[in-house]
């Protein structure tokens, strides 16, 4: 009871803080800073994603390929039309009303990111009782990895990364589901979770391609050599026959579906493009590689203590553990690729502040960081009761992870005071009704309007998003002689003059 009323009121925790800050900052462009140190911008790639969904139509190139993200464009797209359709207001087309409500659209895709968070929490629950089989160290795996600064960092940003974890550990737990099952008497049930694998390791690959690109492949080669774990069981070569048969045509009929919104052709010839442009000059110090409260270099000083325990923990499974061993070990050399290319990614930029590409060995560091908490309290003195235990230990956990809650506090106060610049004039586009736009009284480069954090497409595509085209075309330029200041007009930070709602001539 104790433990349900306390992941009661984390989910509520996350949801509050969620909600509260995505809408002190649902959107804009402003650089995010971690502790006065610039990071990323704020529409990146959330925007691009946003942008992409709006019209994203089957066998139609979607807008934004770069991650791909398909599952997460399909997902966005649903929530846009999902809010156009509750509004149901008069007068205006989709388009129209997404350009004048984009607060409300970011503000939901926000919450829903938060939700597909929480969702990865429940499968990194189930995975790590797999591995350890204990519940409790499960619940502490689970909250080692909540609290982690990717996690937490971004627990409300619109990105692929949430459903990176959750397809990649379900895609685990299905494989393992059917181990279980082809060594009793329901071969034929056991391929059934055998298909989900397929379906759900695809689906990952075609959200994050560098991460789980290779994962189709590592499933299909655990089909073939993996055993059913800590027993004597064998898995005869005729069921890891017919189970590779349903993974592939599983697999393929997978992919034809995201084949709709999907061209391999565009994904490739945008990175090409990417890749080939110059990357920054980037100098290397000793300095930049210390642990400090900058945006470079917090990862080293909220995740070291973090990493040794989970380490340490793995450590301390293997040797004691040794019938157990089988499923950490895949797992873990999975993880192990996708630090490879952390490692390569922050050598690349010279520090550390790619943390987004720490998820997945952030994942697997939190089963046997759980692990190794729960070893520590148990050699605790007989007069500890297990409350004062499980109380201790929790503790310990949030502890270990003080700076990465310290740090997220620290950034999403920052994001709400850049937002707060800007709100009025926010407001003042989600007003406007049929036929209004937004008075200007002087001319601007369209640039100089991207408050509304939509970006340009891509130019390779050579498409115009209309979404982007609704927001410009809002905009009309009324000179200083029409704009009554005496009227509600608006001084907005950024845009020289006045803007305010103006109804154009006939």
């Amino acid at each position: 009871m104790a433990v349900r009323l306390s992941w009661s009121l984390l989910v509520v925790g996350f949801l509050f803080l969620s909600g509260l800050y995505s809408a002190r900052a649902p959107m804009g462009v402003w650089k995010n800073t971690i502790f006065g140190s610039p990071a990323w911008n704020e529409a990146d790639p959330g925007s691009w994603y946003v942008m992409a969904a709006h019209e994203l139509t089957p066998n139609e190139q979607p807008l934004f390929v770069g991650h791909p993200g398909s599952t997460l464009l399909i997902i966005l797209a649903g929530i846009q039309h999902g809010v156009y359709a509750i509004s149901s207001p008069d007068g205006l087309s989709y388009t129209q009303f997404t350009a004048r409500s984009l607060p409300k659209v970011f503000l939901a895709s926000k919450l829903t990111m938060t939700l597909l968070h929480l969702a990865s929490f429940w499968a990194m629950f189930h995975f790590s009782r797999r591995i350890l089989r204990d519940r409790w160290a499960a619940h502490l795996a689970t909250l080692a990895y909540a609290t982690s600064l990717p996690v937490l960092y971004f627990i409300s940003r619109i990105s692929a990364e949430p459903l990176m974890v959750l397809f990649c550990l379900t895609s685990f737990l299905a494989i393992w589901r059917y181990q279980e099952l082809v060594v009793t008497d329901r071969p034929a049930a056991a391929l059934v979770p055998v298909a989900l694998s397929a379906a759900l390791a695809v689906s990952g690959a075609l959200s994050k391609f560098n991460f789980l690109a290779p994962l189709p492949v590592f499933m299909l080669a655990y089909l073939l050599y993996g055993t059913r774990e800590a027993t004597d069981a064998h898995i005869p070569l005729r069921d890891r026959a017919k189970a590779i048969v349903v993974f592939l045509a599983a697999g393929s009929a997978v992919w034809q579906f995201y084949g709709l919104i999907f061209d391999v052709g565009a994904f490739w010839s945008f990175w090409r493009s990417f890749l080939a442009a110059p990357g920054a000059q980037l100098s290397w110090t000793l300095l930049g590689w210390l642990p400090g409260i900058s945006a470079t270099r917090i990862f080293p000083l909220a995740e070291s203590l973090f990493i040794l325990i989970g380490v340490a923990g793995w450590l301390m499974f293997l040797r004691s553990h040794r019938g157990l061993r089988e499923r950490a070990l895949w797992a873990t050399a999975y993880a192990c690729f996708t630090g490879l290319l952390w490692g390569y990614r922050v050598l690349h930029q010279g520090n550390f502040l790619p943390f987004h590409y720490f998820f997945l060995p952030a994942a697997m560091l939190s089963v046997f960081a759980g692990y190794f908490v729960t070893q520590a309290v148990s050699r605790l003195p007989e007069t500890w009761h297990c409350g004062q235990r499980a109380a201790l230990a929790v503790f310990g956990v949030c502890l270990m992870h003080a700076i990465s809650i310290w740090t997220v506090l620290d950034s999403r106060q920052f994001d709400a005071a850049a937002y707060a610049k800007n709100r009025e004039y926010v407001e003042l586009i989600s007003q406007l009704k049929p036929g209004e736009k937004v008075g200007m009284s002087r001319r601007q480069p369209k640039m100089q309007r991207a408050h509304h954090s939509i970006p340009f497409p891509i130019p390779q595509l050579g498409r115009v998003s209309r979404l982007r085209q609704e927001l410009d075309d809002m905009f009309v330029f009324v000179g200083p002689a029409k704009m009554d200041p005496d009227s509600d007009t608006l001084v907005v930070p950024g845009l020289v003059g006045r803007v305010a709602v103006f109804t154009p001539d006939p």
